[in-house]
């Protein structure tokens, strides 16, 4: 099995592109080489007729890859209202069936725990200061 590079190509593959590419630039480095020293005027004539043709090349391959970046946007971009907008939705109606049955349980606790509760608790205050107050009053404590 061939390794792969972070990125996913076979490293192979990649050795073979960079090699490729050394080879093109280092043939048409010569080649500006020796169409200069044979032949100066000519030379950069064609050196001047090569650049425009490489930048021409370039042009189309950067127009090319814009054009696969649109559609790859596109198809994304269908991605994300297909599959992704209902997924939110879903996940937003969970959301507010959580919140409405959060609310139904406070509410219970509310009303059948706590404020019973706090009725027993302030009764049991009012009898403890009733007490208090009648043993003052009877017994002289105070």
């Amino acid at each position: 099995m061939e390794q792969q590079s972070r990125g996913g190509i076979p490293k192979g593959l990649l050795v073979a592109f960079v090699v490729f590419g050394f080879l093109i630039v280092l043939g048409l480095a010569l080649w500006i080489y020796a169409a200069v020293r044979d032949y100066p005027i000519q030379g950069l004539a064609a050196l001047r007729d090569v650049a425009i043709v490489i930048l021409a090349l370039e042009s189309v391959l950067v127009m090319f890859i814009m054009l696969v970046i649109v559609i790859l946007l596109w198809d994304l971009l269908a991605v994300i209202q297909r599959d992704l907008i209902p997924l939110l939705r879903s996940t937003l109606e969970s959301a507010e069936e959580t919140a409405h049955t959060v609310q139904g349980t406070t509410t219970f606790v509310s009303e059948y725990f706590i404020a019973p509760l706090i009725r027993l608790s302030s009764t049991l205050a009012g009898i403890q200061t009733t007490v208090g107050a009648l043993g003052r009053r009877f017994f002289g404590r105070g």
